[in-house]
């Protein structure tokens, strides 16, 4: 599931960089990384992007003052599976670390 979540985390930050969100894409662009050094750990701090006022969950991605249909779109089906892969893949591991 590694490889799965660190490909979509890869194409969020694609997304995101190509639609003028440098501060979220390179964000999701360094998890991608940190996974492969503190996996467990880098799971929790992306799930937690999710909560809370101007949250991951919040963004909406814009061009010169209107809303890109097209592309948030997209985005919002990849936070869906973002979010399912994050939850399954840490309630996996917290059951093999008990």
């Amino acid at each position: 599931m590694k490889d799965e979540i660190q490909a979509l985390l890869m194409r969020i930050s694609t997304l995101l960089l190509a639609n003028n969100e440098s501060v979220w894409g390179l964000l999701f662009l360094d998890f991608s990384e940190r996974l492969k050094e503190n996996y467990e750990y880098t799971l929790h701090e992306i799930k937690n992007q999710f909560g809370g006022a101007g949250s991951f969950s919040d963004l909406i991605l814009m061009e010169k003052g209107k809303m890109l249909s097209d592309e948030n779109n997209q985005l919002s089906k990849m936070q869906d599976e973002l979010y399912r892969l994050l939850k399954k893949e840490i309630a996996y591991l917290s059951s093999i670390n008990r």
